[in-house]
C-alpha cells in the first residue's frame, strides 16, 4: 500500500489544485432553438414555480410538461403560485391528471392559500415524517425530498438556528437514509442572485449559513426554490447545489423577471441525479428550449473512492480512477469524487485519503436487557412519555427488530451507518462501545469514556454502580482516578485475584426511531455523553451534544398504539460527560469491543413504564485505531 500512496502523492504534486464544486454542465441549448427532449427510466419529476394568477401563462406551461408525464413520478412548486386552489384544481389536476403535486408555501400565499395547502397534506402519497402540514417530508424511490414552510416561525422567512423548524429539518436529515437522493425545497434563496438579494434567507447571514451547513453536513442534493423569477443554479458554496426554478410565466425584467417560463426536470439515479433545464422565451408562442443540463451527485452515499463497490478502496479502485483521471466531464461519475464536474488532483487527494479503507458490516442482535445495568428494565413510552399498548407490551421483542451497522475497519476514528427497522416507534436509543472487562481495549474505552464498577461478594459480581464523578470535563477526570487506585486491589477468592471489575464503556451518538421504529443514523467517534435528556427536563449547554427534535401523531391506526395521542414535539440533546465535545478520541491500538443500542429512560421519565436504561441490541465489531 506504501509504494500506491507515493505514487499518488506524486500525481498531486505534479497538478495544481482545482476548486471543487457540486455539479457540472453536460450540455447547454440556444433556448431560442426548441430542444425539448428529455425522458426518464427511473425517478422522475419536475419543478415549476412563481406563476401567480397567471393563469393562461401556467396553462402554456403545463402543455409542455404534459409531453412528459409518462416519466415524471411527481410535481413540486416551490412557492407564490396563488391562487393555489385554483391553479391546482382547474389546471394541474386537469392537464396533468393522477401525477402527485406538493405545493410549498411562499411569501405570496395568503391565508386561505395556507390552509388550503394545508388541507392537501393527508391525501399526500408517500410522506413520511411532518412538522405540520406545510412541512414535511416525502420518498420515492431513490429520492428523498423536505418540503419546508419558511414563513411558519417568521414572516419574513428567516429559518433561525435551533428554532422549532431547523431542528425539525435537522433531526429529518440526519435520520433519512443517505443511500437516497436528498433534496430539500423552500420558497427563499439562500444565495439570490438578480432580485431579492439582501431580503431572503441571506438576510440573516448567519442562521443561513447554518442552514446550507446543516444541509451540507447531511448529504443534500440540491435546494430547489424560487422568489426571484429569474432562474440560476449555484454550486460553489460547500456542496450543495442551488437551484432557482424560476418563474413559470412570462414576465419581462422590468416587471420582475427574466422574461422567461422555466421548467426543471430531475432524474433520479442511483448515486446521482440529472437536471435538464427548458425555458421559452418572450410568450408563450415561442417553443421550449433547452437552457442547460447538468449532474449533481452525492459524494457520502458509499465510502468515497470505492469506484468497484466492494466495500473498500483498494488496488482496483486505483486502477479505474486512474483511468478516469484527467477527464472532464468524468469518464467514470464515481471517480469525480468532489462532484466538479471532473476528475482532478482534488479528487485524486479525497482518493488518497481513503485508500487502504474497507468497509465491514455486523448485525446487531437482542442482548440481556440488564447490560451493563443490573435493574436495565425495559422502557414501554415513547420520547413524549406516551404509553405504548398493553397488547405492544406484552408481544413485542427486540429479536422482531433488524439493527445493522456499516464502519470503516481502520482509521483515525470508527465512523459509519447505522440503519435500523421495527425498533420500537418515536423511541430514543444511545448508542454505545462496551469493552470487556481485563482487556486492553477496555481500559482504552474506559478512559474517554464511563466506568461500571462492580465488587465482588465472595460469590458474584455486585454492587455494579456506575462512577459519577465526571469533574471539569479534562481527562484523566475524578473517575479515572477511582479506577486507577481500585483497578489492583486483590482479593484471593475473586476469580480475577482482584476485588474491582471494571467495564469501560462509551455513549457516542444518539438517535430517535420515526412511526414505524426506522432509523438511519451516519455516526463517527469523537464525542462522550454522560446521559441523554429531553430539553423539557434541563436546558442544553453549549458544551452538550446536538439537539434532536421530532414531531408525530401516534394513533390507533399504529401497531404500538391504542390511544389517539395529541400531536407533538419533543428534543433530546447528549449531555457531556468529557470535554471538549467532538474532540474525545480513542486512542491507537485494536478494538475487539461491542457495538450496542440502549434505552433511553430520561432518568425515569414517564412512571411505572418508564424503564432503567435497558440494553436492546448488541453486535462484537472488530476495528482499528491508527495514530
Amino acid at each position: 500500500m506504501h509504494v500506491w500512496r507515493v505514487f499518488l502523492f506524486s500525481m498531486l504534486s505534479a497538478i495544481v489544485l482545482a476548486a471543487p464544486g457540486a455539479a457540472y454542465i453536460s450540455s447547454r441549448g440556444d433556448i431560442g432553438e426548441p430542444q425539448a427532449h428529455w425522458t426518464c427510466s427511473e425517478t422522475g419529476f419536475v419543478l415549476v414555480a412563481d406563476s401567480r394568477m397567471e393563469y393562461a401563462d401556467f396553462n402554456a406551461t403545463l402543455q409542455f410538461i404534459k409531453d412528459f408525464q409518462s416519466d415524471l413520478d411527481f410535481f413540486v412548486l416551490p412557492g407564490d403560485m396563488d391562487d393555489v386552489q385554483t391553479n391546482k384544481e382547474a389546471y394541474t389536476d386537469v392537464e396533468l391528471p393522477g401525477l402527485p403535486t406538493y405545493w410549498v408555501r411562499g411569501n405570496h400565499e395568503d391565508d386561505a392559500d395556507v390552509a388550503y395547502i394545508e388541507s392537501l397534506y393527508p391525501s399526500l402519497p408517500n410522506t413520511v415524517n411532518r412538522f405540520d402540514n406545510k412541512t414535511y417530508s416525502f420518498s420515492y424511490a431513490n429520492v428523498h425530498f423536505i418540503v419546508l414552510d419558511e414563513y411558519v416561525d417568521h414572516p419574513d422567512g428567516r429559518i433561525e438556528e435551533n428554532s422549532a423548524l431547523f431542528n425539525w429539518t435537522r433531526s429529518e436529515l440526519e435520520n433519512a437514509d443517505k443511500s437516497l437522493q436528498i433534496f430539500v425545497v423552500g420558497h427563499e434563496p439562500a444565495y439570490p442572485k438578480h432580485r431579492h438579494i439582501g431580503d431572503s434567507l441571506d438576510q440573516f447571514p448567519d442562521d443561513r449559513d447554518a442552514f446550507w451547513q446543516l444541509l451540507n453536513d447531511n448529504s443534500v442534493e440540491a435546494y430547489f426554490c424560487g422568489h426571484t423569477h429569474y432562474y440560476s443554479m449555484d454550486d460553489s458554496h460547500l456542496s450543495v447545489t442551488q437551484i432557482d426554478v424560476g418563474n413559470a410565466r412570462w414576465v419581462n425584467s422590468g416587471a420582475g423577471g427574466d422574461g422567461n417560463s422555466t421548467v426543471v426536470f430531475g432524474c433520479a439515479h442511483e448515486g446521482y441525479t440529472n437536471i435538464t433545464v427548458f425555458q421559452s422565451v418572450t410568450d408563450s408562442s415561442h417553443p421550449f428550449g433547452l437552457r442547460e443540463s447538468y449532474i449533481i451527485n452525492n459524494p457520502y452515499s458509499s465510502l468515497a473512492g470505492d469506484i468497484d463497490g466492494d466495500r473498500g478502496v483498494d488496488v482496483g479502485d486505483f486502477y479505474l480512477f486512474s483511468k478516469a483521471y484527467g477527464t472532464s466531464p468524468p469518464s467514470n461519475l464515481l471517480a469525480d469524487l468532489d462532484s466538479d464536474g471532473d476528475v482532478d488532483p482534488d479528487d485524486l487527494s479525497i482518493f488518497v485519503g481513503n485508500y487502504g479503507k474497507t468497509l465491514v458490516s455486523a448485525e446487531l442482535t437482542p442482548v440481556d436487557p440488564n447490560l451493563t445495568s443490573p435493574s436495565g428494565t425495559y422502557r414501554w413510552l415513547d420520547v413524549a412519555d406516551q404509553a405504548y399498548s398493553s397488547n405492544y407490551r406484552n408481544n413485542y421483542n427486540y429479536s422482531q427488530a433488524s439493527v445493522e451497522v456499516t464502519y470503516v475497519r481502520a482509521g483515525d476514528k470508527l465512523e459509519g451507518t447505522l440503519t435500523a427497522s421495527n425498533l420500537k416507534p418515536n423511541f430514543a436509543y444511545q448508542l454505545k462501545l462496551v469493552g470487556t472487562p481485563g482487556a486492553t481495549d477496555n481500559e482504552r474505552i474506559g478512559l474517554v469514556g464511563r466506568w461500571w464498577e462492580e465488587e465482588w461478594d465472595g460469590l458474584s459480581w455486585s454492587n455494579g454502580q456506575n462512577l459519577n464523578n465526571k469533574g471539569n470535563g479534562s481527562s484523566p477526570n475524578p473517575n479515572d482516578s477511582v479506577y486507577f487506585e481500585r483497578r489492583f486491589v486483590e482479593d484471593p477468592q475473586s476469580p480475577t485475584g482482584y476485588h474491582y471489575r471494571y467495564t469501560g464503556y462509551l455513549v457516542f451518538n444518539y438517535f430517535i426511531t420515526d412511526s414505524n421504529g426506522a432509523a438511519t443514523l451516519c455516526f463517527e467517534t469523537g464525542s462522550c455523553y454522560h446521559v441523554v435528556w429531553k430539553t423539557s427536563q434541563r436546558g442544553n449547554t453549549t458544551n452538550d451534544g446536538p439537539v434532536k427534535t421530532v414531531t408525530f401523531d401516534p394513533d390507533p391506526s399504529e401497531p404500538a398504539y391504542d390511544v389517539d395521542y395529541p400531536s407533538g414535539t419533543v428534543s433530546i440533546f447528549g449531555e457531556w460527560e468529557r470535554l471538549p465535545m467532538g474532540s474525545v478520541h480513542l486512542q491507537s491500538g485494536e478494538y475487539n469491543c461491542q457495538i450496542t443500542l440502549t434505552e433511553e429512560s430520561f432518568h425515569g421519565s414517564g412512571g411505572s413504564l418508564a424503564g432503567n436504561w435497558a440494553g436492546a441490541v448488541s453486535a462484537d465489531i472488530m476495528f482499528t485505531i491508527t495514530d
